[in-house]
């Protein structure tokens, strides 16, 4: 930060204008509590953007409040954590004024300087630099109170510090509203490309082309025969109950209804452990999650589509190479009558994790896999759903790219906003503000008069207790 500031500011130190004190872990033998109380126990995982969240809060009894009754925070107050999490900076809503502060935060206590003003300062890049040089860093990090005095703070006019605050406040909610509404697009975007591929897999993406192709392409019909057949020589075919279509008259023309296992063959993977897998190898190891390491050696030759049988059940992952799927997978090769890209696209629509019934890991069968009901277009088509799909897909990813860009940003502006404060550039200054230097004297002076008053009570204290013993003799 520059080190310039505008005229009528200074820089100081936190121990020049503030009290810090730390909380109090509870006593042996109290507990927290989730049955609300008049005493509220406010915790370092409580402290959320500048605020403290009520969704856990915790309560003490009033038997637990006593013994620590004086390490309370309140509304005026900064609250800053000094262990676990280092540096959450916040203030106090008015509704939990007076509650207990936790053993791993500490508050700055000040009237010369805006409690929220004094928050914004200390999340601020050169803030939190401070903070991260003065915190221990061992294995329980810890910032001590006495390094928390030394950190160094510029500090504007009294009466400019609320301007400042207001307009900090004012961006930072328009900067909120600017990620709620790219969050949103962000969740429209997921629903639409959840509905691309539901209107691709029954047809409607095609209509067009399949008007212009009815005449020239081979019917799903043949195509299943021909796979049946194919799977019947290879002795992998097994009969399966009839599909009910009386209810379902859109089917698409050339279409064909059909069950999983009567288009294709599902295989177990096969057992490969972590320490006997080749680190150093080329063939990627698939487990029910995805690629989990690389071996030098492959179990599937072609390019397959690995299914999670246990665990991430249902996750389906269209490998580009040969591959060894894992015991925790099923994996299939398409046959030639069907394209392998369709094939991950309608297995991937298929929401396979549902069939899981197992109790504690989560499982599927492949009986249940095989009985899903399908509509399956010409093979033809199939290419152009693909590519309809791969058309719409690449239209969403460079939006949500690009969404995903500008959230990435926001952190950038917060801070961007936070410099301009603290350098004067946010609001202009009032010649007629009191100059921090005047206010900083005062204070000074204050505190000095303050330790006379407080030795001399300590002088009197004992004056009074020597005459005391005095007479006792």
């Amino acid at each position: 930060m520059n080190k310039e500031l505008p005229q009528g500011w200074i820089w100081t130190s936190i121990a020049e204008i503030a009290e810090v004190e730390g909380g109090k872990r509870l006593p042996k033998g109290h507990m927290l509590s989730d049955v609300e109380t008049d005493y509220p126990y406010i915790r370092v995982t409580d402290f959320q953007n500048y605020k403290v969240t009520k969704e856990n809060i915790k309560y003490i009894e009033k038997e637990t409040y006593e013994k620590i009754k004086r390490y309370i925070i309140n509304k005026e107050d900064t609250y800053i954590s000094i262990a676990g999490s280092i540096g959450k900076v916040g203030t106090i809503p008015l509704e939990l004024d007076g509650s207990n502060l936790t053993e791993n935060a500490a508050k700055i206590k000040t009237q010369y300087y805006v409690n929220k003003l004094m928050a914004f300062f200390l999340s601020s890049n050169y803030g939190q630099r401070q903070i991260s040089r003065y915190t221990i860093h061992t294995n329980q990090p810890k910032l001590a109170l006495f390094r928390i005095k030394k950190i160094s703070i510029p500090m504007p006019p009294l009466a400019e510090q609320q301007r400042i605050v207001n307009k900090i406040e004012e961006l930072f909610t328009n900067l909120d509203k600017g990620i709620e509404y790219l969050k949103t697009a962000q969740t429209e975007l997921k629903i639409t490309r959840q509905a691309v591929l539901k209107y691709a897999l029954e047809g409607k993406l095609t209509e067009d082309w399949r008007e212009k192709h009815k005449d020239e392409i081979e019917p799903a019909s043949v195509l299943l025969e021909k796979i049946k057949a194919e799977r019947r020589r290879e002795g992998k075919y097994k009969d399966l109950p009839p599909i009910d279509t009386s209810g379902n008259t859109n089917l698409p023309e050339g279409w064909a209804w059909a069950r999983l296992g009567e288009a294709i063959s599902i295989e177990y993977g096969k057992g490969l452990t972590k320490d006997k897998r080749d680190k150093n190898g080329k063939y990627p190891v698939y487990g029910s999650n995805g690629i989990v390491g690389y071996h030098s050696d492959y179990y599937v030759e072609k390019n397959c589509i690995v299914i999670g049988r246990k665990g991430a059940v249902g996750k389906v992952h269209l490998t580009n190479s040969p591959c060894w799927p894992i015991d925790t997978t099923y994996y299939t090769i398409s046959p030639k009558e069907l394209s392998m890209n369709f094939l991950f696209y309608l297995l991937s629509h298929l929401r396979l994790e549902k069939l899981d019934k197992s109790t504690a890991i989560p499982g599927i069968n492949r009986n249940d896999v095989y009985s899903k009901v399908i509509i399956l277009p010409p093979l033809e088509e199939q290419h152009k759903i693909v590519e309809e799909i791969e058309t719409y897909y690449s239209i969403l990813d460079n939006m949500e790219s690009t969404i995903s860009h500008s959230l990435n940003q926001t952190s950038g502006i917060r801070q961007s906003i936070l410099k301009k404060a603290f350098e004067g550039r946010l609001v202009p200054q009032d010649p007629n503000d009191e100059s921090a230097s005047i206010l900083l004297e005062r204070i000074r002076a204050e505190k000095s008069k303050n330790e006379r008053e407080k030795k001399l009570e300590k002088k009197n204290r004992f004056v009074k207790e020597q005459y005391r013993q005095m007479r006792i003799e």
